[in-house]
């Protein structure tokens, strides 16, 4: 992200907004894993899953 978008963006107190995300219980196994894989220090799970859902990404920068 480049920083004047940044600014804009996250670091704007009266644009950005928090969500509460909460997350069922069937699904909080996969959910752990999804996130240890982005982001974890395991570049290669990280690279599988971003190859693997390339498609359904509008914008990607890799």
């Amino acid at each position: 992200m480049m920083p004047q978008t940044l600014k804009e963006t996250t670091l704007d107190a009266e644009r950005r907004r928090l969500l509460e995300v909460t997350i069922p219980d069937a699904e909080h196994m996969l959910t752990e894993q999804t996130i240890s894989d982005l982001m974890g220090r395991n570049t290669q799970a990280r690279f599988e899953m971003i190859m693997e859902h390339t498609a359904e990404a509008e914008a990607l920068d890799v």
